[in-house]
């Protein structure tokens, strides 16, 4: 009976596989298509070139959705923008104009009060949290640095540990 229902399971994984690499290819259009442009909107803290050093999409190597997909990924966890598109045009001479659209983050981190904290040094905390005075607030930086202190804490067997995040879960706060 378990054979069976690992067969029939793994058929069924194989033809929604199939299905979804179809609707794929189908829904990119400019895929293999060679990048003419990398335009930036919505900028005004960050530069073109700082943005697109984040990225893996160059002009002159061929679209890949896949690749964008990453690129909207590692920009977003950058804790840069509120929000952020990656959209594409062709371009009259056939190749693709990537455009990301970004809306930043306004609000800088003016001070960083980790409290309670006993078994961790303050050069390892400041390493693991990665936030620092002067850079954008970002809530979802913010929790990812509370997720990493209790990581920490775990790594060394302390598994009831927990750690909140008690200001600058909000665009709109100055501390953490």
């Amino acid at each position: 009976m378990k054979s069976t229902f690992r067969r029939v399971l793994l058929w069924s994984c194989c033809a929604a596989a199939l299905l979804l690499a179809r609707e794929s290819a189908q829904a990119q259009p400019h895929a293999g298509k060679k990048v003419g442009e990398i335009a930036i909107e919505g900028a005004s803290i960050y530069t073109t070139d700082q943005i697109i050093s984040q990225l893996q999409t160059r002009v002159g190597a061929p679209f890949s959705q896949v690749t964008a997909l990453d690129d909207y990924n590692r920009l977003f966890a950058k804790g840069w923008f509120r929000r952020l598109a990656i959209d594409t045009e062709l371009m009259p001479d056939d190749r693709v104009k990537v455009i990301i659209r970004v809306d930043e983050l306004r609000n800088r981190v003016e001070s960083i009060d980790v409290r309670g904290v006993q078994h961790i040094g303050k050069d390892e905390l400041n390493k693991v949290i990665g936030l620092k005075v002067g850079m954008p607030m970002s809530p979802v930086a913010n929790r990812s640095a509370v997720q990493a202190i209790l990581r920490k804490y775990q790594e060394q067997g302390r598994l009831n540990a927990s750690v909140r995040l008690v200001e600058g879960d909000k665009e709109t706060d100055t501390r953490v």
